[in-house]
């Protein structure tokens, strides 16, 4: 167990207060669903991470009492000799959870570099931490903090964009086009529930450019770990898989994240991806789901009306919503050398 006590010469209201490693995965995830954390923040995609051997570490801001106030996942990483804190790999949604309850943000988030007990030979240099709340990333910047601003991920709005307005306002012609190529093809979206068709879906080739690229280890991993949670859509045409996205449903934030696409090479000029975004846009509707997240890319693939992640986004009028990565140094005798390393992965 790490802990630290808040320094109480700067906040003596929360001398009492202290960030300490937890392990506890039901309260972690009662505090992850109370306080809106994503489904990256959960328990169960920490066993998604650490399956491969990483070393997790994860941080509660308690109160004198013992209730979690805030959270922040953490995975050990190195680059060269140097190790530092990374929050979090392979994910969409990263960075701390703060309670309503919680006193200022920049209290706690100041106190967080001070949470890990140093090693003589190995010390922790830095933390990486990825974030997109905008009060966060307004608490961070106030601090002073070094952040790159890089990438950013797409989200739909179902309640202010529904199906049928993209349709009339988002798609062009040739988009709809493709919808009617693939519908009178007699082309069939649907969940895979059988292994043949998850194993269909892993045969296809993946798309480098519209969501995550995940491994079939790490898909297996998901498959392992995310349970239901996990979902893949297929579009099949003459009883072949021409194209699938795995998906993790997050109903308590009303989300899915389009995580994987693969498709098989086709000559037509109709795009099955199309097609099967438009698919899946409409079955987050109609299952009550209020946003769809569409990845995360580069800012300079965003502003590139060349680039294919550009027309995706103006085919669904969907919202670039920025990612900050922040560099806390975790030591003041370190902070020359953190600040030298802004551009570690």
């Amino acid at each position: 167990m790490t802990e630290v006590l808040a320094p109480e010469e700067a906040w003596p209201k929360m001398r009492e207060a202290r960030w300490s490693e937890t392990e506890d995965a039901k309260e972690w995830d009662e505090f992850v669903s109370e306080n809106r954390g994503s489904i990256f923040h959960t328990w169960a995609w920490r066993r998604v991470l650490e399956s491969d051997g990483s070393r997790p570490f994860y941080l509660a801001y308690r109160n004198g009492r013992g209730s979690i106030l805030a959270i922040c996942p953490f995975f050990y990483r190195t680059r060269g000799r140097l190790r530092y804190l990374y929050s979090l790999p392979n994910s969409y949604m990263a960075g701390p959870v703060i309670s309503n309850r919680a006193p200022a943000a920049s209290q706690i988030i100041t106190s967080l570099r001070k949470s890990v007990n140093q090693s003589l030979f190995n010390p922790v240099v830095y933390m990486r931490v990825k974030v997109h709340h905008e009060p966060i990333v307004r608490s961070m910047i106030t601090l002073g903090f070094n952040y790159e601003l890089k990438d950013e991920f797409l989200i739909l709005d179902l309640h202010e964009k529904k199906p049928e307005d993209i349709w009339e306002h988002g798609f062009r012609k040739h988009d709809r086009q493709a919808i009617k190529y693939y519908e009178s093809q007699g082309s069939r979206f649907g969940l895979a529930t059988r292994e043949t068709e998850f194993r269909d879906f892993l045969s296809l080739l993946p798309r480098n450019y519209i969501g995550r690229i995940h491994s079939a280890d790490f898909f297996s991993r998901m498959r392992l770990n995310m349970g239901e949670r996990l979902c893949v859509a297929t579009v099949t045409s003459e009883g072949k898989a021409i194209t699938g996205i795995s998906m993790l449903c997050d109903p308590p934030n009303s989300t899915i994240h389009l995580t994987t696409i693969r498709y098989a090479p086709t000559k037509n000029i109709h795009s099955p991806v199309t097609y099967l975004n438009w698919k899946v846009v409409n079955w987050a509707a109609e299952h009550g789901f209020r946003y769809v997240n569409f990845g995360d890319y580069t800012i300079a693939k965003c502003a590139d009306p060349t680039h294919p992640f550009h027309r995706l986004k103006e085919r669904f009028e969907a919202a670039s919503i920025p990612r900050y990565l922040f560099t806390l140094p975790v030591a003041s005798v370190l902070y020359s050398v953190a600040k030298t390393m802004n551009q570690a992965p």
